[in-house]
């Protein structure tokens, strides 16, 4: 809802239905209960969620992998010139 509300969309909406002038401007409270805020279905959201698990637990993986080859690399550098 956060991020919604800090869309052009909503900025745009506020706009149009401000009353009174620059200074002094009003919003009555009904004005607001009639914006619509989208929100994805629950099984989208579960989705979206497991996706990013997914993405989560690959990028633990390559960091594993990643330290275990500059081990390695330490190792061979290390014992070249002996």
């Amino acid at each position: 809802m956060y991020y919604q509300l800090l869309q052009p969309r909503y900025s745009q909406y506020i706009a149009t239905i401000q009353r009174g002038n620059a200074n002094q401007a009003n919003i009555a409270i009904s004005d607001l209960w009639n914006y619509r805020i989208f929100i994805t279905k629950h099984n989208e959201q579960q989705k979206i969620g497991n996706f990013f698990q997914q993405l989560d637990f690959l990028i633990t993986l390559h960091q594993r992998k990643l330290e275990k080859l500059k081990q390695l690399k330490k190792f061979l550098l290390q014992n070249m010139f002996i």
